[in-house]
């Protein structure tokens, strides 16, 4: 990992170009996310949003199985992102729990090409109105 962060600073014509597209990405396909009432805001940085997709009334494993199968979307559920560990004096862990919240959102990752990225939010912004249709 070393190694590649030392790399890219080496190339700062591509990280650049990189940070552009992403930024591009976000100000052009993202707000169709926030006027749909699945993002508050736009992230202000980062290459990935998450996605509050509860009014659909399914849990974010659900929701990303299905967003699969049936518009070949790929998503991420949030509960991985959500955990929090508990541990005891010495630092060691005893239990993890998740965040409730987490079961809500799914990750979208908005740094690839801007075709793959709008083509994605339409058919989830598509595949969102029709389980709130139901």
């Amino acid at each position: 990992m070393q190694y590649g962060g030392i790399a890219a600073l080496q190339m700062p014509d591509v990280a650049a170009a990189n940070r552009k597209l992403v930024q591009q990405n976000r100000d052009t396909v993202l707000p169709a996310l926030r006027d749909a009432g699945l993002i508050r805001e736009l992230p202000a940085g980062g290459w990935y949003a998450m996605v509050d997709i509860s009014s659909t009334g399914l849990g974010a494993e659900a929701f990303s199985a299905q967003l699969l199968a049936e518009h070949s979307v790929a998503v991420v559920p949030g509960s991985g992102f959500g955990l929090r560990p508990q541990l005891d004096d010495r630092g060691a862990l005893v239990a993890m729990d998740t965040d409730s919240h987490a079961d809500n959102l799914v990750r979208i990752a908005f740094c690839v090409e801007p075709e793959a990225l709008k083509s994605g939010v339409d058919a989830l912004l598509a595949f969102v109105d029709e389980r709130r249709a139901r």
